[in-house]
């Protein structure tokens, strides 16, 4: 009787993964000095005994460090170190941009357009080239061949799911998250300074004598089913205000809606279906704010007068009669790109602190 093959448990090896491995050890050993520039290197077969692999996973291992720059064949086809400060080392520092998003529809965007200057400019401060790169894979997890090359660190633009981040955080360089409430994952994020914004916002929402108050946060269908992850923060702060403030009878309630809406989705519409009706609200961004307010139009309601509207934007905001905080995501992104350059442990979260806007949306809370 023909035995059975042995079954093998765990995920299958990653293609690729030994040649990437023995390149990096290759690397290493250069840069700290067994082999410095001019060093000739073992033959393939003895690094191949070394390594314990067959003499292609080293050939391949070697051909990624000559398309880097750090070895060279000499007239006799021996593996020789090149200096690390040659050009064509000088591509170790860059900084890998990753989209999630196709850049057909994310480019083009003020809000997109000042997060990706912000990072140009910050990987200016730092010295390191810039590489851009789209990959739908990004939200489900990590592409590994795009990691090949040697890299200072990523910058990954867009919404992303947490098995996703679970697995970046398993990445060797340094990883950050723009635009981005760092959480409790173990990567480097930069994001706005949600907090103090939401604050801000209670406070003068209180301060002119408005106590029924509802908050408008994004729901994502794209890769993400899930609420955007800056407008759960936004709203747990703003509930948790409401409960601190120490004023008696302030009531919040929370609605959803989701990007392909239009003003008399059901989220948007049980808005004005309470009674008594909510004196503001506030949306996670300015598309809701434009849903509402076409919804209170459509109800027959006067803004401010019945009703004021808040939103977080941008400083080059699409709708600028809206009051509310305004974040400038090039800082956003100058700090994303800055955070590479830090150590890949532990973990840091920069925050750009927001403006306020007094548009013509926001008014003292109508008598009743």
């Amino acid at each position: 009787m023909p035995r059975k093959a042995p079954v093998r448990l765990g995920r299958p090896p990653e293609p690729g993964a030994a040649y990437r491995r023995i390149a990096a050890d290759l690397r290493r050993r250069m840069r700290s000095g067994e082999w410095p520039p001019g060093a000739v290197l073992p033959p393939w077969r003895a690094l191949a005994h070394t390594y314990r692999v067959g003499v292609r996973v080293i050939q391949r291992a070697s051909e990624a460090l000559k398309r880097d720059g750090l070895l060279a064949a000499n007239a006799q086809r021996r593996l020789v170190a090149r200096n690390w400060d040659s050009p064509g080392t000088a591509m170790e520092s860059r900084i890998l941009v990753l989209l999630t998003s196709n850049p057909w529809l994310f480019l083009g965007q003020a809000y997109t357009d000042d997060l990706l200057l912000g990072i140009l400019r910050g990987a200016g401060e730092v010295s390191a080239p810039v590489v851009v790169a789209y990959d739908d894979r990004l939200c489900t997890g990590v592409p590994a061949e795009l990691l090949e090359a040697p890299l200072r660190g990523v910058v990954i633009v867009g919404k992303i799911g947490s098995s996703a981040l679970r697995a970046w955080e398993k990445v060797a360089v340094p990883v950050v998250l723009a635009d981005h409430p760092g959480g409790n994952w173990k990567l480097h994020a930069s994001s706005v300074d949600n907090a103090g914004a939401t604050r801000e916002a209670v406070r003068r929402l209180l301060e002119r004598g408005h106590r029924r108050l509802a908050f408008v946060r994004r729901m994502h269908t794209h890769h993400v089913h899930d609420v955007d992850p800056d407008a759960r923060e936004r709203q747990q702060v703003f509930e948790a205000e409401r409960a601190a403030c120490g004023i008696g009878g302030v009531k919040t309630e929370v609605f959803s809606f989701f990007s392909q809406d239009r003003f008399d989705a059901p989220g948007i519409a049980a808005i004005f279906k309470h009674a008594p009706r909510f004196t503001a609200v506030v949306t996670s961004d300015t598309g809701g704010a434009t849903l509402v307010l076409q919804a209170a139009r459509a109800a027959g309601l006067a803004v401010p007068r019945d009703l004021s509207v808040l939103s977080y934007g941008y400083v080059r905001t699409e709708d600028p009669a809206v009051s509310g905080p305004r974040f400038d995501f090039r800082e956003v992104g100058r700090m994303a790109a800055r955070l590479v350059a830090s150590p890949r442990s532990p973990p840091q979260h920069a925050t750009a602190t927001s403006t306020w806007f007094e548009g013509k949306t926001f008014g003292p809370a109508p008598s009743r």
